[in-house]
C-alpha cells in the first residue's frame, strides 16, 4: 500500500507543466536554434550535438517513469563555457552551487581525483576546483548539461516529477541509467 501511495504521489507532478521550484544556479541565455526530431528546443552553444540521442534519452526516462513527457515544456543548452576539471577530469559549467551542498555531494558521491589534482579531496571545493556542475536545471524550463549528457536523465527526472533526489527514490534511480 505505501509503495502505490508513492507512486501515486510521484506521478501526480507528472500531469502537470512542471511546477517545482528548484534553485537557479545558472543564468545562461537560451537561444534554442535547434530541435530534435521529436519537438525538443535545444541551443548546442558551439558543440555538435546528437539530436537522436536527446530523444533517445527522453524515450527512454518516459518508458521507465511511464508518463508521458511534454518536450515542449523544457530546453536543453548546452554551455560554451564547459571545462575539464583539473581535480576529477569531469567536464564540468560554472554554477553557483552552494559551497555546503558541494561538499556533501562530494562525501556522498565518492569523489575521485585524478592523479596530480591540485587539491585534496580535503581542501575541495578549492581555487583550482571550485564547485561547479555537469547538469542543472534552469528557471524551471532547461535542463543545462555538458556534452558526455551523464546527468541529463537526473535533471530531467527532477524537472517532470519534482523528486529532487532521484537517486534515493528506489522507483526512479533504475531510470537514471
Amino acid at each position: 500500500m505505501k509503495t502505490l501511495l508513492v507512486t501515486i504521489a510521484l506521478f501526480s507532478f507528472c500531469t502537470q507543466y512542471y511546477p517545482e521550484r528548484f534553485a537557479n544556479v545558472t543564468q545562461y541565455a537560451i537561444s534554442s536554434s535547434l530541435e530534435t526530431p521529436k519537438g525538443i528546443r535545444v541551443d548546442p552553444g558551439h558543440h555538435q550535438v546528437d539530436l537522436a540521442k536527446i530523444d533517445r534519452y527522453v524515450d527512454e526516462l518516459e518508458a521507465c517513469i511511464g508518463k508521458a513527457i511534454k518536450r515542449d515544456a523544457f530546453a536543453v543548452k548546452f554551455p560554451d563555457d564547459l571545462y575539464i576539471s583539473p581535480c576529477t577530469g569531469e567536464e564540468l559549467f560554472p554554477c553557483k552551487m552552494p559551497v555546503d551542498v558541494c561538499i556533501k555531494k562530494v562525501v556522498d558521491n565518492h569523489v575521485q581525483l585524478i592523479p596530480g589534482s591540485p587539491c585534496t579531496l580535503d581542501e575541495l571545493p578549492c581555487l583550482p576546483c571550485p564547485c561547479h556542475c555537469r547538469a542543472a536545471i534552469q528557471a524551471n524550463a532547461a535542463v543545462i548539461t555538458n556534452t558526455k549528457m551523464n546527468l541529463f536523465k537526473a535533471e530531467l527526472t527532477r524537472l517532470v516529477t519534482g523528486v529532487n533526489n532521484p537517486w534515493e527514490n528506489n522507483y526512479l534511480a533504475k531510470c537514471l541509467r
